[in-house]
């Protein structure tokens, strides 16, 4: 497998996702002066993949060679273990800002999310910062609900949504969010209480644009009240779980790396770049990938999602155009 490969979808101009939007309010909040460009990844999941390190790399080298105001991971990165610092050391190489969010993995095996912002840099779980005349603010879908008994939570509690209301209120920029798990509530892998940050968000004290999550391992792109949603898909896989264990690699490999049966894997990493322009366009920068056999189709499973949203090894090249009202 040639990780270096790089392979973009070509699509026409009456392919490309165009949507228009009326509710960018310019008195409150003017468009933003530069071209914002920005490298995005989600669950890489380097306790799990087996060549976590090779698809980091490919991202890293390529990113390097691009004109990027920052790189930003979406969750699920790894456990903030000794042998992992390589690893880590890999994204923070990259010379422009590098950001992280929390994944709901970062703690597997026993680890603190204390531990997990330590070994990242990160001062916070939750934060926000400005580029380029924009807002960007980063989400922690990892705090526990009164009552929760076990598992994963997928919840933003009290106190970061006080934060939240806070924060939006203290900026006129376009502003985007980003999460691991997603926001618009719909499907698995959603907040369970995604109503309520949908409701803050949604009275645009400033003009919220876009959210912007992993957790799900599909790309995916929705429009709810006016604001986008879009998940980002894996690096790395597509979790089938138990049901659909198969085995593609040698003894070796699936013993070092025991949840690989779980998985199926992309034959390339995936991971986009993401470009904000001051006349209004939103671009996703989109790859073809394909799936390491046996295929889903070819292990009886489900080809979509829940809501419909097909699963797939690639990224989709969107543009999404945005009215300014001017």
């Amino acid at each position: 497998m040639d990780l270096s490969r790089r392979t973009f979808i070509q699509v026409s101009a009456a392919g490309l996702l165009s949507t228009r939007i009326v509710n960018w309010d310019t008195a409150s909040a003017a468009p933003a002066q530069d071209t914002v460009r920005f490298g995005l990844s989600a669950d890489i999941h380097k306790d799990i993949i087996h060549d976590a390190d090779e698809r980091l790399q490919a991202f890293i080298d390529d990113m390097k060679n691009r004109d990027l105001d920052f790189i930003l991971d979406l969750g699920d990165f790894c456990q903030p273990r000794k042998r992992n610092e390589g690893f880590r050391d890999i994204f923070h190489s990259h010379p422009s800002p590098k950001y992280h969010v929390l994944g709901n993995h970062e703690i597997d095996g026993g680890y603190t999310w204390q531990q997990s912002m330590d070994f990242f840099s990160m001062k916070a779980p939750y934060y926000s910062f400005d580029q380029g005349g924009y807002h960007f603010i980063v989400l922690d879908g990892n705090n526990k609900p009164e009552g929760h008994a076990s598992g994963y939570p997928s919840h933003i509690g009290q106190v970061q949504l006080d934060w939240l209301k806070g924060d939006i209120t203290k900026t006129q920029k376009p502003t985007f969010v980003f999460s691991h798990q997603c926001l618009h509530g719909e499907d698995g892998g959603s907040i369970d209480n995604s109503d309520q940050v949908q409701a803050i968000l949604e009275a645009k004290p400033c003009n919220i644009i876009a959210c912007l999550c992993g957790h799900r391992h599909v790309d995916e792109h929705v429009i709810k009240n006016g604001i986008h949603y879009i998940n980002i898909n894996s690096m790395s896989y597509y979790w089938v779980g138990s049901k659909y264990n198969s085995t593609r690699y040698s003894p070796e490999i699936e013993s070092a790396h025991p949840h690989l049966k779980h998985t199926i894997p992309y034959d390339s990493p995936l991971y986009t770049v993401f470009t904000i322009k001051p006349t209004g366009e939103l671009m996703i920068e989109g790859q073809s990938g394909q799936f390491v056999p046996p295929l889903p189709k070819e292990l009886g499973m489900p080809l979509s999602r829940p809501n419909g949203t097909p699963l797939s090894a690639s990224i989709i090249d969107r543009e999404i155009s945005i009215d300014l009202g001017q």
